[in-house]
């Protein structure tokens, strides 16, 4: 029988959750929280700015849609009701 199948495994991406369930106090959560802050990769400042114009720009767009419709679909209504 291998002796892999029955050993702990090694803690994985959820192991700050699964150490403070386990009572591994609140301490020892936030260092692997912070742990696991030094993994990310952030995006740099232009990348940054880019993406959140990109966001901006896209949200303008849609609320714009969103509005012509609603206005489309009210305009309609009010002409069936009449």
């Amino acid at each position: 029988m291998s002796d892999t199948a029955n050993d702990k495994a090694a803690p994985a991406a959820g192991a700050p959750a699964a150490a403070a369930a386990a009572g591994g106090g609140l301490k020892e959560f936030f260092a692997g929280v912070k742990q696991e802050f030094k993994k990310i990769i952030w995006p740099n400042r232009p990348t940054l700015i880019s993406r959140s114009t990109c966001v901006v720009i896209v949200s303008i767009c849609l609320g714009a849609i969103i509005a012509v419709i609603d206005r489309l679909i009210l305009y309609i209504v009010n002409f069936l009701v009449k």
